[in-house]
């Protein structure tokens, strides 16, 4: 377009920039999605993707005749200001049903669970790509409450699967067939505690 006046090349240049952020704030939006689906911090940033898109810019600013340097400045830029975004927004997500207590601050807390009975024991454990056990589901006189700290876990119980995710718990009757696996390639931890069962013990 060969414009006839500096007003219409500004006109033309409002009229773009009007587009563009348009596009960013969708892309933003689906950023603020990608969140949900994150397991981690790294998957959040991911640095290999980050380069794909910044090869694919590349590319295509070479396409439609932009200089590809210029574009990639401005994507890494874009990008950065994204990733930040997706960090808040997977930041809250995580925090889904957490609460600050009262004469609290910076500080965020969940009940997990209430009275399930006497405690036998309690232990930590990090479970491993594909760790878990035993391998033979097996079932106890005792109850186990296991609470996922960081990561997912997987359990088994008789036919039924429970994944159980991050800063949540599933408490297994012990009389039924079980084990528990780690449900993500990278270390899931994991707090388990043996509880007596008792006859009014609630959940």
């Amino acid at each position: 377009m060969d414009c006839k006046s500096l007003d219409e090349v500004r006109n033309n240049i409002d009229r773009i920039d009007n587009e563009i952020i348009k596009l960013i704030a969708e892309r933003g939006g689906f950023v603020k999605q990608a969140a949900k689906f994150k397991k981690d911090k790294d998957d959040v940033k991911a640095p290999q993707r980050v380069e794909a898109i910044i090869q694919k810019t590349r590319q295509l600013a070479e396409q439609y005749g932009a200089k590809p340097d210029m574009i990639e400045k401005l994507y890494r830029d874009m990008i950065s200001g994204f990733i930040n975004l997706e960090m808040n927004e997977f930041a809250d997500n995580r925090l889904n049903d957490f609460a600050t207590p009262p004469n609290h601050i910076h500080f965020w807390a969940k009940k997990l669970f209430t009275n399930m009975g006497e405690i036998i024991d309690g232990s930590i454990a990090y479970l491993e790509k594909d760790g878990g056990g035993p391998l033979e589901p097996h079932t106890h006189k005792h109850n186990h409450l296991f609470i996922v700290v960081k990561g997912e876990a997987r359990i088994l119980l008789n036919d039924e699967v429970i994944i159980v995710k991050e800063n949540n718990f599933y408490l297994v009757d012990g009389s039924m067939r079980h084990s528990v696996w780690n449900n993500l390639a990278e270390t899931t931890i994991m707090i388990g505690i043996s509880v007596k069962k008792t006859e009014n013990a609630s959940s």
